[in-house]
């Protein structure tokens, strides 16, 4: 309730200052010429990256064309409240700042559809994160998430979520019904517990599990057939299930760092495959050299 009562406020501001929908479209990498009189009307990108600031302008909500803003490696804790009028907002990049709060005023961007908070100290999201309904791309890697709010489930719309880095133990059940996700991060959650219904996420292409103790990995990975990128690294892994090479659109794979001495029988027919990550594996060098044979044209680390 507080932001929408400051934000019912802060409208007789902008009631009072209308601005005009005509508008030329402009990039500018200055608050000082962003908000002059002539300019403030054709502000539609504004990047502040690596200005050393510890807070945007209290006015910024008067940039109401504004779509795409980069603060980047700043020192930013919060937003200004009145960033609410900025209706056009589709892409923020709050990455390498020192939130440690999620900035609520955010979920007034209805349009949103880009979210990067890379590098930050986020511990949880607010619950009502679900009104970001047209979210596409979701990064929050390197925070200290615990939990997700189970309104994560309700961005219908998300191709894209990174979670690498974080300290989360458990997703939310519904999470693992996002069936339009493509690109799924969740490595080093070092004790990030994954349920098999993750294997029913079949438009998966990228995915990450590697450094989350995982132990074994289901035979159900045979249903991620859209699958060409696949980490698994770093984990606590002894062999792979055969049904692993039944992902024939694979071509880079990371598994390496695990305990694995011997590679599936039909490993070679994962004919797709450019890169292949064997590293720290005790395979001996009769199956490098068939790897090797194998995949002729493939990068192969050992």
């Amino acid at each position: 309730m507080r932001y929408i009562n400051k934000i019912v406020i802060l409208s007789f501001f902008f009631i009072l200052n209308p601005i005009s929908a005509q508008a030329v479209c402009e990039k500018f990498e200055s608050i000082k010429k962003a908000f002059k009189e002539d300019n403030i009307e054709s502000v539609c990108e504004l990047d502040l990256r690596n200005q050393n600031l510890n807070a945007l302008p209290d006015n910024i909500g008067s940039l109401v064309n504004l779509e795409i803003l980069h603060v980047e490696n700043n020192k930013l804790t919060s937003l200004p409240e009145s960033i609410a009028y900025c209706k056009k907002l589709v892409r923020v990049h709050l990455d390498n700042n020192a939130f440690t709060v999620f900035p609520e005023v955010l979920l007034f961007s209805e349009h949103l559809e880009k979210l990067s908070m890379n590098n930050n100290g986020l511990t949880t999201l607010p619950q009502t994160f679900g009104k970001l309904k047209h979210l596409k791309y979701l990064s929050l890697m390197n925070n200290q998430l615990t939990t997700l709010p189970k309104q994560i489930g309700k961005l219908k719309k998300l191709n894209y979520l990174n979670l690498i880095s974080n300290d989360l133990t458990e997703l939310p059940p519904n999470l693992y019904d996002m069936n339009q996700l493509e690109n799924l991060y969740l490595g080093s959650n070092d004790q990030l517990k994954i349920a098999d219904d993750i294997y029913e996420m079949r438009r998966l292409v990228r995915l990450s599990l590697s450094g989350i103790g995982l132990e074994k990995i289901s035979t159900e990975i045979k249903n991620l057939k859209n699958l060409k990128w696949l980490s698994i690294s770093s984990n606590k892994l002894e062999k792979l299930p055969d049904e692993i090479c039944e992902l024939k659109e694979l071509e880079a794979l990371f598994i390496g760092f695990n305990h694995i001495t011997k590679l599936p029988a039909k490993f070679e027919e994962l004919k797709k495959l450019k890169k292949i990550s064997l590293a720290d594996l005790d395979l001996g060098t009769t199956i490098e050299n068939e790897i090797r044979n194998a995949f002729p044209e493939a990068e192969i680390e050992f």
